[in-house]
């Protein structure tokens, strides 16, 4: 997150690697940099090593908020004080959306599926895990 403030974006989305992001998202964002930013109320489940893809519109997963740059303040440096300061760093992807609304920010419903989750299957075996990441 320094460096991304170093960077001035517009907007941050917090994600993780293993998801997959719509590449509509850039484009919406620059015609709405005015927003607080989106949350992904809908979605798609990709069960790692299955055949199908599940639709959701009840998506969560950490890749499910983007927040505008004017509600961050970004840290100078990895001190405890400075990353309390940054709302990405503080509050996650876990209760991020909570957080802002409760500050008059809320972010709105993106409209349109903005990822696909990609979960690792219960059934599968450490030995699998540790294959499929090796």
């Amino acid at each position: 997150m320094v460096r991304a403030g170093e960077l001035q974006p517009d907007f941050v989305m917090i994600m993780d690697a293993d998801d997959l992001v719509s590449n509509q998202i850039v484009q919406y964002a620059n015609v709405h940099k005015e927003s607080n930013g989106w949350m992904l109320k809908q979605g798609y489940i990709y069960e790692y090593g299955s055949q199908w893809i599940n639709y959701t519109e009840h998506f969560s997963c950490g890749s499910n908020s983007i927040v505008s740059s004017k509600l961050i303040q970004f840290p100078e440096d990895l001190s405890e004080q400075s990353i309390n300061n940054c709302i990405i760093l503080r509050w996650g992807h876990t209760i991020i959306c909570e957080k802002l609304a409760e500050l008059r920010t809320p972010l709105s419903p993106l409209p349109f599926i903005g990822a696909v989750y990609t979960a690792l299957s219960i059934s599968m075996e450490y030995s699998e895990i540790l294959k499929a990441f090796a």
